[in-house]
């Protein structure tokens, strides 16, 4: 990876990368099997199997989707994440790069699998709109891909793939930004272990100080 400095428009992913939420997301996730009877999970577990289509995920977990529909699943979950995430807080040191990245020229979106509208208003929340061109979020809540969202980013806004970096966290974010041609980093305490984001052959880093460093020379 190009030092951050060296990008016009860096696509920043939402959960686990500037959201500290897989804590909630494991808390809400092991409500859902408690009601079903079924093994609980932990973090580390969790990080393990997560994955895109977040449906096989489920099934992963223990969940027969076969016997209930995983939009209903879906959204029961995200009933029950959405009435809490105000307890999430961002991933430390993330609004500071985000707001210095923003100062030196930088372009900057959130490219997320979490519904657009749900999006907008977290986002707001933590009042960080000012520093993004817009927000893309997918049209559902089944966050099957976010390929295609990408794609049509690129497009409307006009943005070179040779100038422009996607920050996540996930093998996902890695595979999206391979299929619509810009660079990646990804960071490893998200919602997918280190061990699977290297086998994914990403670019890592462990905090957003570390990556920080790498745009100090912009601004």
């Amino acid at each position: 990876m190009r030092p951050l400095s060296e990008y016009s428009a860096i696509l920043w992913d939402w959960n686990g990368t500037i959201l500290n939420d897989v804590w909630l997301v494991v808390e809400v996730m092991n409500g859902l099997l408690a009601r079903r009877g079924k093994p609980t999970t932990t973090a580390e577990r969790y990080r393990s199997l997560f994955c895109f289509p977040v449906q096989r995920y489920y099934e992963l977990m223990g969940f027969d989707l076969e016997a209930e529909r995983f939009a209903d699943v879906s959204s029961e979950f995200l009933s029950a994440y959405n009435a809490r995430a105000g307890e999430c807080t961002l991933n430390e040191g993330v609004r500071d790069l985000l707001t210095t990245v923003k100062a030196s020229g930088t372009r900057q979106w959130v490219l997320s699998a979490t519904q657009h509208d749900t999006l907008q208003k977290v986002v707001q929340t933590f009042e960080l709109e000012h520093l993004f061109e817009s927000m893309h979020g997918l049209s559902d809540n089944l966050a099957r891909s976010k390929t295609a969202l990408g794609a049509a980013l690129l497009k409307e806004a006009e943005i070179d793939p040779t100038n422009a970096l996607l920050i996540g966290d996930t093998s996902h974010d890695y595979e999206v930004a391979m299929e619509v041609g810009v660079d990646c980093v990804l960071y490893s305490h998200g919602h997918e272990t280190r061990e699977r984001l290297e086998a994914a052959g990403a670019h890592l880093f462990d905090s957003f100080a570390e990556l920080s460093h790498s745009s100090q020379d912009r601004v």
